[in-house]
């Protein structure tokens, strides 16, 4: 009996041992080390430069950590893995990168921590068992934090004055202060001879160390001493050094000295150190030697990468008054016009390089609103239209419809101080115009880029791929089907969508350049974003782009959506009702006419400046090209209703003339309001 009872408590034991397990491992693995805020020390295996995760062995034995989790919530542990074979050596360090290498592949964002008020790591093996985790503080830009002796889980956490990458922090120099940005009395901008300027900094103590070639400074750098005199065109940038401290900002000023001062355009100063541009290993605007090949158009270079670098934009409104000054992301947009002379911008506010986003109301039309990111565009795809303005135009006009679109206004930019002709600075058409707009965060939402096919712009593909499902498997002559369909798409964005792009005979569409954006809270539904339109109404093209659709082979539901709803009646009425509308008053052409004709004037003084600068991009006569596409405009609104007679059986096409004496007053065409009146 005695030894029985000796038997069940052995059994009880294991039984205890066997449920019990600690969610907490016995520590082999930990995070050492984090640099949240790499801005440009260390390189990634993509010469780009990402935040990193050290992690320490403790152990005797080397680790393989495939398949080892991260993440930045600490009720989901398997949020983000590696699915890479990687060894982490005895006693030793491995660096992970925030980038590609850590993706969750249900959402398929990767891990891409906040850094303005700290956060939370954990690594976990693949049942969610915790290694280690590491509540950090507010991050700064190159400086890294952790440890101040490897794998100790009991002292404070520390800010390191030199990293420690994939090595020990043993012994590392540490510290609390973080020096502040130095101010230089004299603005950026256009003087007529030399001026004097004088650099102060707010840390005692601190000297201070400038540039005058855009490079960034350091302790190699011409220290300062007393008031400097700037005699010519010079890009001047100043840091603050001091013992024991660590590392703060760069102040940064461009002074156009007896220089053409543009008339009745905002100013962009863009400055970054010039390695950063044209050096062949990490040059962002040049062909270098760690290129990729982008598209068919353009040969094997750096400037087809996705990198960031480093940067400061100062920018000067037309009554030269400044409303941002900080630094930024740069890095290069586009597809094949990536291969000009003259490339288009991406310009990115984050924490990681100094400052969150740009709270300023960049655009006359958008008071209100924040941006994370805008772009710089050069203009876009070569045509016979006017290249500067033409897309930002006829997006422009969209303003009267449920649609979203990138708002635009002219800028004249100067690079590293030289001149660099006549942007666009433009909302971005990603995941950042989303939080501008309806202050989603990127978890909230999903946007599907069709670029010949659905890719995952944000998110995940999986509600498309039900959406589609469901639109394949559906009768839309049965008006139940349709309704159904109308729960998960925006049906009045997508009327306006469609007939502003069959009108213009978009070129470049639909296959390609399609962007869509679903929420997923309860009842969000599918939209449609009105982006690169410079195909649009190229040429005076007679092309009957609905009945194209139509009789298309292909089998892409960008290009077969419109086709299978329009087997309801409901929406073919709605359809023609917004096609007529967008014609004849969204579109009209006295409308287009007056708009077009405006942005043109707007950059017409500045146009021979450019034509100087890029030759081939600015080949186009600006007069010309703008009657041009006027003409061509009016010819697309008249064409439609002869099409939409064609296509539909319509009978003869009569003209509807409205009037009214009362200002205001909403006037409805077949129960929809009438967007503008002429």
């Amino acid at each position: 009996m005695k030894t029985t009872h000796n038997i069940i408590a052995f059994l009880f034991g294991v039984f205890f041992i066997l449920f019990s397990v600690p969610n907490i491992l016995h520590a082999q693995i930990f995070i050492n080390e984090i640099s949240i805020c790499n801005v440009n020390k260390e390189l990634d295996p993509n010469y780009d430069y990402s935040g990193w995760i050290e992690l320490y062995n403790c152990s005797n034995t080397d680790i393989n950590i495939k398949n080892l989790y991260f993440s930045d919530d600490s009720e989901q542990p398997l949020k983000y893995k590696i699915s890479d074979d990687r060894i982490l050596p005895a006693q030793g360090y491995a660096v992970v990168w925030l980038n590609d290498e850590l993706i969750n592949s249900k959402t398929g964002y990767s891990l891409d921590t906040d850094a303005d008020d700290g956060g939370f790591l954990s690594v976990a093996d693949k049942n969610g068992n915790i290694y280690d985790t590491m509540n950090y503080g507010q991050q700064y830009p190159n400086i890294s934090y952790g440890r101040p002796v490897d794998g100790d889980t009991t002292s404070p956490l520390v800010y390191f004055i030199r990293n420690t990458f994939g090595n020990t922090n043993n012994k590392a120099v540490t510290a609390t202060e973080v020096i502040k940005t130095p101010k230089i009395s004299t603005k950026s901008g256009f003087y007529e001879s030399a001026v004097k300027v004088k650099i102060t900094c707010g840390t005692e103590g601190a000297q201070i160390y400038y540039t005058t070639d855009a490079s960034e400074p350091t302790l190699e750098s011409t220290l300062y001493t007393n008031e400097i005199t700037i005699p010519s065109t010079t890009v001047l940038r100043a840091r603050a050094f001091k013992d024991g401290c660590l590392d703060g900002l760069i102040a940064t000023n461009t002074y156009m000295i007896n220089k053409r001062k543009p008339e009745n355009l905002p100013i962009i100063f863009l400055t970054t150190a010039p390695e950063n541009l044209y050096d062949d290993m990490i040059g962002i605007y040049c062909i270098g030697t760690n290129g990729i090949i982008l598209t068919a158009n353009n040969p094997k270079a750096n400037y087809n990468r996705d990198w960031t670098r480093w940067g400061y934009i100062e920018f000067q409104d037309e009554k030269r008054e400044v409303s941002i000054s900080q630094p930024i992301g740069l890095a290069i947009s586009g597809n094949a016009s990536r291969g000009y002379d003259q490339k288009s911008f991406k310009i990115k506010g984050k924490t990681k390089h100094g400052k969150k986003r740009f709270d300023v109301p960049l655009f006359p039309t958008r008071e209100g609103l924040r941006y994370k990111s805008f772009l710089l565009r050069s203009g876009g795809q070569f045509s016979t239209t006017v290249q500067l303005v033409h897309d930002a135009c006829i997006q422009s006009l969209a303003d009267v419809t449920p649609l979203n679109y990138q708002a635009a206004i002219p800028a004249v930019v100067y690079l590293n101080g030289e001149y660099w002709g006549i942007y666009n600075l433009r909302e971005r058409k990603n995941k950042d115009m989303i939080y501008s707009y309806y202050g989603l965060s990127e978890t909230d939402f999903d946007m599907i880029e069709f670029a010949w096919g659905p890719v995952v712009s944000n998110g995940s593909k999986e509600n498309w791929n039900k959406f589609e499902n469901i639109v394949r498997s559906s009768n839309f002559s049965k008006n139940e089907d349709y309704e159904k369909i109308c729960e998960l798409m925006d049906i009045d964005n997508f009327l306006y969508y469609m007939s502003i792009q069959i009108m213009g005979k978009n070129m470049d569409w639909p296959n390609n350049n399609q962007l869509v954006f679903c929420p997923h809270a309860k009842g969000g539904k599918w939209k449609w974003i009105l982006q690169d339109l410079d195909q649009w109404v190229v040429g005076g093209s007679p092309i009957n782009k609905l009945q194209a659709l139509i009789e298309s082979t292909s089998t892409l539901l960008s290009t077969k959506l419109i086709v299978y709803l329009l087997n309801n009646e409901k929406f073919k009425d709605e359809y023609i009702t917004v096609q007529s509308l967008v014609a004849s008053s969204v579109y009209a052409p006295e409308r287009f006419k007056t708009r077009l004709t405006e942005m043109k004037k707007a950059i017409e003084t500045e146009y021979p400046y450019y034509q100087e600068k890029w030759p081939t991009q600015g080949k186009s006569e600006l007069e010309k090209t703008t009657q041009n596409t006027i003409k061509y405009e009016a010819l697309a609104c008249s064409q439609i209703f002869d099409h939409l007679k064609t296509n539909f059986s319509l009978g003869e096409i009569h003209s509807l003339n409205i009037n009214s004496t009362h200002t205001g007053t909403p006037i409805l065409f077949n129960k929809r309001q009438i967007p503008v009146l002429p």
